[in-house]
């Protein structure tokens, strides 16, 4: 029973690791997301005469399952709220950006905030803008999963057997 239990401890340390391995490369993963979201965004503005609304509803269904608030948003506009209410209450659904860290998020809450709310030019210089600030985090996020991303998963290993032998 003893050796259960300690091995059932170890288990778990070395979950952590991955979980936290895991949360870098999806950090990552989301990031690039928004990238190409957001570009397409801009793309539509330019060339199309749909509203900024109109525009979302067309794009976000593409990127359901990479950027989960995109689905809720879309959800709560569909009910009758307004975009950047909608944008909002999305982004601070933890479930929806669990791998984002808070500057992250308020970068996409500040996108959601003047999303709709000029002219075709500064439509465009909003995205071209926060693309470029995305662009800045993507490539911080890809250092820290570079550095941090296999010491986590090596230091969760390490702990869990480092348990099991300690208490054995």
């Amino acid at each position: 029973m003893k050796h259960i239990s300690l091995m059932l401890i170890a288990f778990v340390c070395a979950g952590f690791g991955l979980k936290t391995a895991s949360n870098y490369s999806g950090r990552v993963r989301m990031l690039r997301s928004t990238c190409l979201f957001l570009s397409g965004i801009r793309t539509e503005i330019e060339f199309s005469l749909e509203s900024a609304a109109g525009i979302f509803e067309h794009l976000a269904p593409h990127y359901s399952d990479s950027l989960p608030f995109c689905a809720e948003c879309l959800e709560n506009i569909k009910a009758g709220k307004s975009f950047y209410e909608s944008w909002h209450i999305s982004l601070m659904n933890k479930e929806n950006t669990k791998s984002l860290k808070s500057d992250d998020i308020a970068l996409l809450d500040s996108f959601g905030r003047n999303f709709g709310t000029s002219d075709l030019d500064g439509q465009m210089a909003n995205c071209d803008m926060h693309i470029q600030l995305i662009k800045s985090n993507l490539q911080k996020a890809e250092n820290e999963m570079k550095l941090y991303s296999k010491p986590a998963a090596a230091v969760g290993f390490l702990c869990g057997a480092a348990v099991y032998i300690l208490f054995m």
